[in-house]
């Protein structure tokens, strides 16, 4: 009975003092991407956007971007540019605000076979035909909960 009581008085102290559970990879990107909208809100509240700011903005993506990758590891696609991180903006209230965490890829081509990035005979600009995005499940799980009430009410949100 000693022994196990003395077990037991050695073994608590470890167990309390180990990490209960490591962050995911995907849960310290979700840390580092809701790290960056507030920074971004607090900036967009104070008015201070200007041209630095949107750089720093597009340097946030970028990270973002290469986090992603890591977790993802997806290789180049036949007929598709390189992976881009398919979050618009971290600044809330921008239309493209709150897209699906994951990697976008752009078809090289639009619908008529032209080149992306073309200008046409009427000013526009040739759209990717196709895009692929590339998340996890947990990340998608995240979005789908976060975004089942996204839209004001009468308006339809994401079906859970």
């Amino acid at each position: 009975m000693h022994f196990i009581f003395r077990f037991a008085l050695v073994l608590s102290p470890i167990l309390l003092l180990s990490p209960a559970r490591a962050a995911s990879p995907e849960d310290r990107y979700i840390a580092a991407r809701d790290a960056a909208i507030a920074k971004f809100a607090k900036l967009s509240n104070d008015n201070k956007i200007n041209e630095v700011v949107d750089k720093a903005e597009a340097a946030a993506r970028d990270e973002l971007r290469g986090q992603l990758t890591a977790i993802l590891s997806q290789p180049a696609r036949p007929g598709f540019a390189s992976a881009q991180l398919n979050l618009d903006t971290l600044y809330r209230g921008d239309m493209g605000f709150g897209m699906l965490d994951g990697l976008r890829f752009d078809a090289d081509t639009g619908r008529d076979g032209a080149k992306i990035g073309e200008k046409r005979a009427d000013g526009s600009f040739v759209e990717p035909k196709a895009h692929i995005i590339v998340t996890t499940e947990p990340l998608f799980t995240r979005w789908l909960h976060e975004h089942k009430t996204w839209w004001d009410k009468g308006s339809k949100n994401v079906p859970q």
